[in-house]
């Protein structure tokens, strides 16, 4: 019955985009730590081992209770990130940003480009593609300007979110040659080097991935999405997307650097410290413990222990 209802209610999306903005402020008062224990064991029917913890999902979760660090805050805001990207590889990293916005209502929409991707700075998933801006889904503009009154910190218990000001950031519609998304190349870092790649694909027609060593050997993990039957071509510029990786991950234990292709040129996407907030299900338990043991958790999210970060 539960089921049906929801079903139902997901046919409504101004109801249902309510209740999740409810739910969303429901689940910000909750106690950090007991709440990752309760998700925990819903998601896996286990409890989670955060004294000892061995496995990559574990270890995010031990760093979202007990580490702090100013510069991974500031490289989780997509508007302050620009500077930290600026200053360590260069601006011709940086897609092109057309305009910061308070919030939703402050747009000129008749100002700006037929494309555009709208985002916003604080949070996760908070995205609109637009192809063309007569066809502006309202509902979804709607549902991102609610998300701006949540500090999404408290709400997913990642504590990079947490003092982040809530803003809008457009930036230019980067789309590949047949028309679908782009690949989203994932760099994952691990004390002070590049280990793994995950390779996102038709994220937005049918999402899969598939993951790569730096030297583009398929491996056959699977964390939450289905890999594709055939190999993604080994692009061009690995080397580069390998070496500015490096520099904008170095000052920690574990990050995720993103990265596009864009007609030759790489583009810098964003850096993500909880990767699926550290409930993303893999297809393999001794894949889990291989990558957890790629990186020691650390209260200060420094790769060089007793390196204090700069701002």
């Amino acid at each position: 019955m539960k089921q049906i209802i929801k079903s139902i209610i997901k046919k409504i999306p101004p109801l249902y985009n309510f209740l999740i903005f409810q739910r969303k402020k429901l689940i910000i008062k909750a106690e950090k730590t007991q709440y990752i224990l309760k998700r925990w064991r819903e998601l896996f029917d286990e409890e989670l081992n955060i004294e000892n913890p061995k496995t990559y999902n574990e270890k995010l979760q031990w760093e979202k209770i007990f580490a702090n660090n100013k510069l991974a805050k500031k490289c989780a805001d997509k508007i302050l990130v620009r500077e930290y990207v600026k200053e360590k590889i260069g601006k011709d990293y940086l897609n092109e940003l057309i305009g910061t916005y308070e919030n939703t209502k402050n747009i000129d929409f008749s100002k700006l480009p037929n494309q555009f991707v709208l985002k916003a700075t604080h949070d996760s998933g908070s995205v609109l593609i637009v192809k063309d801006k007569k066809k502006i889904d309202f509902e979804k503009l709607k549902e991102i300007e609610r998300n701006l009154k949540i500090n999404y910190g408290h709400f997913s218990k990642e504590w990079v979110y947490d003092d982040i000001k809530p803003q809008i950031i457009i930036e230019k519609f980067l789309e590949s040659e047949d028309g679908k998304s782009l690949k989203d190349y994932k760099i994952f870092y691990f004390n002070g080097e590049p280990k793994i790649i995950q390779v996102d694909l038709d994220r937005f027609e049918g999402h899969k991935r598939n993951f790569y060593d730096i030297l583009w050997y398929r491996l056959d993990v699977e964390i939450e999405y289905p890999s594709v039957d055939y190999d993604v071509k080994k692009p061009d510029l690995l080397d580069k997307m390998l070496e500015v990786t490096k520099k904008l991950a170095n000052p920690f234990n574990q990050v995720r650097v993103d990265w596009y292709i864009h007609h030759n040129k790489l583009i810098f996407g964003e850096m993500t410290f909880f990767h699926g907030s550290g409930f993303g299900k893999f297809n393999s338990r001794e894949w889990e413990e291989l990558i957890g043991s790629w990186f020691e958790v650390s209260k200060d999210l420094s790769y060089q222990k007793g390196v204090k970060c700069a701002e």
